[in-house]
């Protein structure tokens, strides 16, 4: 199943699914827009200052490295403990945490289950 991932029925059932209340806005700064799979890996797109006068510029890279760092941090504790995500880990290469600012890309935090260990 692994070679097939992102073309299996479960798969595009479960994204269809997840899709269907997107875009979701879960803070001020977040949204969530889209979950996708590509290279069989679970792809989570989301917008930065949706909706807020932010741009690209609006942080350097001193904030860039330290978003990174945080989100990478609360990133992998959510993805090694949610039950949620048990079955992606089991069946996905990983998963790529995306981050954009107006659809550009600002920070991609990519986590696999050997990250759990």
């Amino acid at each position: 199943m692994k070679e097939n991932l992102c073309e299996a029925s479960n798969v595009k059932e479960m994204l269809a699914r997840l899709n269907s209340g997107l875009p979701r806005k879960l803070d001020e700064i977040n949204t969530l827009e889209k979950i996708s799979c590509e290279n069989r890996r679970i792809i989570y797109r989301y917008a930065l200052g949706k909706g807020l006068e932010m741009d690209e510029n609006a942080l350097n890279d001193k904030d860039i490295a330290e978003l990174k760092e945080e989100q990478t941090k609360e990133l992998k504790k959510e993805f090694c403990e949610d039950t949620r995500l048990k079955a992606v880990r089991e069946i996905a290469d990983g998963v790529d945490f995306v981050y954009y600012i107006k659809n550009k890309e600002l920070i991609r935090v990519k986590l696999e289950s050997k990250d759990c260990k």
